[in-house]
């Protein structure tokens, strides 16, 4: 499988450890602007997932690629530079149903099914007006081209 590190110029990263990716707070820990900024550089200023270029550092998401809850580390190349909706939207789903939902949602049955009708529907044969996408990070890797 893919892998969204592989999208991205690493070398922007290179001078970070964990210690300095994450700040710790009363509440937790949250990212540093300083990590944040380099990531979003790192990664083009695109959501590694839909591909949409993201206004600033600040305004971006840190993604875990492999979700905490499904024993995803805190390590540097399991974070990922995502746009505010796709964040939200892929929660702690994995890429293969994050993949469905997102492509649902740019089609033309967006708000009329969901992930699990599509995977019925296609189990018995019909055929949907929609293709599943690839995320751009894909898309990227298939070009080998990593600015």
């Amino acid at each position: 499988m893919n892998h969204p590190s592989q999208a991205r110029n690493n070398e922007i990263l290179n001078q970070f450890k964990i210690e300095d990716a994450l700040k710790i707070t009363p509440r937790g820990y949250r990212f540093s602007l300083r990590f944040k900024r380099a990531l979003w550089l790192a990664s083009s200023k695109l959501c590694a997932y839909c591909g949409d270029e993201i206004e600033n550092h600040k305004s971006m998401n840190v993604d875990h690629f492999i979700p905490k809850s499904k024993g995803g580390p805190e390590a540097l190349n399991n974070y990922v530079c995502s746009c505010g909706y796709c964040n939200f939207s892929k929660q702690a789903v994995d890429m293969d149903e994050f993949r469905i939902r997102m492509s649902i949602s740019k089609s033309p049955l967006k708000g009329i099914i969901n992930s699990t009708q599509f995977k019925q529907l296609t189990e018995i044969g019909v055929e949907l007006p929609f293709k599943i996408q690839k995320f751009h990070f894909e898309k990227v890797i298939e070009k080998g081209v990593v600015s």
